[in-house]
């Protein structure tokens, strides 16, 4: 039985592990609120760095799912309507959204943050790499108009791979090939 189990596991890993070569991650993002309030009830997105792409990018604020996927894959690039942040790559594609989520934006000093607003009675929300003391001096992902009506909340973020549920089975298959691997060599 034991045999058949390990037999299967090592299927399963050689199959999986080619056909999943692919670097799609989901993350969660944690909030702290620096002030105002409400501080987002939850925030996640998934990332494809393979072919740089963000999918199911919801965060839950103010009552209100808000889906910033559209946004991380275009992020708004300030240096196109004003001065940006001068950061390296500056740009609105994918791979610089991720950067500004993962905050490893590179050749400048920025600060980064999440901005809960009111936009004529609805809710917008952004995360925002600036240049702090410098007006328009940012690139950001954002759900609302640039002109919004009230900063309701503003904090920190920062964001967490999950790991798949997949990885863990993975793990046991080769656990339980190398436990029957070596329960083979002890007794021959």
């Amino acid at each position: 039985m034991l045999k058949k189990g390990a037999l299967v596991c090592m299927l399963l890993v050689a199959v999986w592990v080619p056909a999943h070569a692919d670097s799609v991650t989901d993350y969660t993002i944690t909030f702290t609120t620096a002030s105002g309030v409400p501080t987002p009830m939850s925030g996640s997105f998934t990332y494809d760095s393979t072919n740089p792409s963000f999918s199911n990018f919801l965060v839950v604020w103010n009552g209100t799912t808000i889906d910033l996927t559209a946004a991380a894959n275009s992020p708004f690039d300030g240096a196109t309507v004003n001065s940006g942040t001068g950061c390296s790559g500056e740009s609105a594609t994918p791979s610089y959204g991720f950067m500004l989520m993962s905050q490893s934006l590179t050749g400048c000093s920025v600060g980064y943050s999440w901005l809960g607003v009111l936009v004529q009675g609805s809710s917008g929300f952004d995360f925002v790499a600036n240049i702090p003391g410098q007006a328009g001096a940012n690139d950001q992902i954002y759900s609302a108009t640039t002109s919004f009506t009230t900063i309701e909340a503003f904090g920190g973020f920062t964001i967490t791979a999950t790991p798949e549920p997949t990885s863990g089975a993975l793990l046991g298959c080769g656990l339980l090939t190398l436990a029957w691997t070596l329960r083979r060599k002890c007794l021959a």
